[in-house]
């Protein structure tokens, strides 16, 4: 039985459709740009543009003043435009991209990556997946259990030491 409190009504005009794809990539999209405070004047980037959590999220930022860097495949750009987007092509150099663009801001980075050098704070890692097994990755988000960060890579040599948490690979 599903409880009262947690239907909500479509509103007039939206489609059925519409409204029966926006559960988990609306509330996504919506809780990335809160939680980042996005307000005019910020520059964002956005990977997966097009995708269904990237397309939601890059509007809410647009319509919160933000300048807003997408990347997605060039038969996306067109559509991006349209929404007040700026599109970037995957592969090639995107920093450079971002920076000629005008979207690079590092201050935050350089801070954090400063503070975590210094050990005045730390980042643990919980653990190292190559890609191929992104899936355990994700189930492993999913559970709940992790402590730090989970990371996919696609270099399997052996991580930086000094970083806290369980490095090693899952396969």
């Amino acid at each position: 039985m599903i409880e009262p409190a947690a239907l909500v009504r479509v509103p007039a005009g939206l489609s059925l459709l519409v409204a029966g794809a926006l559960n988990v990539v609306g509330r996504t999209a919506v809780a990335s740009v809160e939680s980042q405070r996005i307000s005019a004047g910020d520059v964002v980037l956005v990977s997966g543009a097009a995708g269904g959590v990237g397309i939601l999220t890059a509007q809410l930022c647009v319509l919160r003043g933000a300048r807003v860097f997408g990347t997605a495949s060039a038969r996306n750009h067109a559509m991006l435009r349209r929404l007040g987007i700026h599109p970037l092509a995957y592969g090639g150099d995107l920093v450079d991209e971002v920076r000629a663009a005008g979207g690079c801001r590092t201050r935050e980075l350089t801070l954090i990556a400063g503070l975590l050098a210094d050990g005045a704070i730390e980042l643990p890692i919980d653990s190292v997946h190559p890609l191929e097994n992104v899936r355990e990755a994700y189930d492993r988000s999913i559970a709940g259990h992790a402590t730090g960060k989970i990371v996919i890579v696609t270099d399997l040599s052996t991580p930086s030491p000094g970083l806290g948490g369980d490095h090693s690979f899952r396969r």
